[in-house]
């Protein structure tokens, strides 16, 4: 959307400089940026936001071109979107999992086992998902093994490797090791934090079965394995999510913008292999 209507735009004054024999005065530099961040924003969805910064005078130029001469159409506009977007009504309507205000939400944030790993020690593997969040949660203490800093941190050939972990940890290698198996002797890992994810399904199958691990802590949005011996295993779990967190900060930012607001407590179950865990089947 933001790309159709911010591009119509330029569209159009192009064409209204090319008919009046004005082109050089289009300023080359700011074309540039918006073809440039328009391309960021086709590859990654944290980009749009940039993009839509960066666009933000031509949808300026845009809304008073249609809406600048009636000035009532304006406010009752804004007040609309405004209204839409602070009651969640937005929100609900187009089914999205986000909502307005200043929170960490659960159904989409590992509260649960961020706290159940704060007295674990040793090294840990983690899915590049959730090891942001535990970067923050637990910090200083949680070394991150892979995380959404992507290439940017991270050889391409370790990223490589993690995804096959990830997806099929069986894989067998030369040395007649999974490669699992061989990413544990190296690093020796103590514990394991993976999101119940569909992709991470065959991990989660793998390490429920191996002898190694054992399931210490699950709930609706992630697990955790431990070290041990599966026959002491005392698993916790739990059913539902943590309570939504706010700050004071963040709370009393949330009312400045609407003095009604009140925190939703969203029930989803955002990834489906949570309901393996509670079925037979799944061992």
């Amino acid at each position: 959307v933001t790309i159709i209507l911010s591009g119509y735009q330029l569209l159009n004054w192009f064409m209204k400089a090319r008919l009046k024999g004005m082109l050089k005065q289009i300023p080359l530099f700011h074309l540039m940026l918006w073809f440039a961040f328009a391309y960021l924003s086709l590859q990654s969805n944290r980009n749009i936001v940039y993009f839509q910064i960066v666009s933000f005078p031509v949808y300026f130029s845009l809304f008073k071109k249609y809406f600048g001469q009636q000035l009532w159409i304006s406010i009752t506009s804004i007040c609309f979107v405004y209204l839409m977007i602070v009651s969640n009504k937005f929100y609900e309507k187009f089914d999205t999992h986000n909502q307005f205000g200043l929170s960490v939400p659960p159904e989409k944030t590992p509260i649960g086992a961020a706290n159940f790993i704060t007295n674990l020690k040793g090294n840990q593997f983690s899915d590049f998902f959730s090891s942001n969040y535990f970067l923050w949660a637990n910090r200083p203490y949680f070394k991150s093994y892979l995380d959404l800093r992507d290439l940017d941190v991270f050889p391409a050939t370790f990223y490589k490797n993690c995804l096959i972990i990830l997806q099929n940890p069986q894989a067998m290698l030369a040395s007649n090791q999974t490669i699992w198996q061989f990413a544990d002797s190296i690093d020796r890992f103590e514990y394991i934090v993976l999101l119940n994810n569909e992709d991470f399904k065959l991990l989660h199958q793998y390490l429920y079965r191996d002898t190694t691990f054992y399931r210490a802590y699950f709930d609706p949005l992630a697990t955790v394995y431990v070290r041990g011996n599966k026959e002491q295993q005392n698993v916790m779990e739990m059913s539902k999510f943590q309570f939504i967190q706010h700050s004071k900060w963040s709370v009393w930012i949330n009312k400045i913008f609407n003095p009604f607001y009140i925190p939703v407590e969203k029930r989803r179950y955002p990834y489906s292999i949570y309901k393996l865990f509670i079925n037979k089947n799944f061992q």
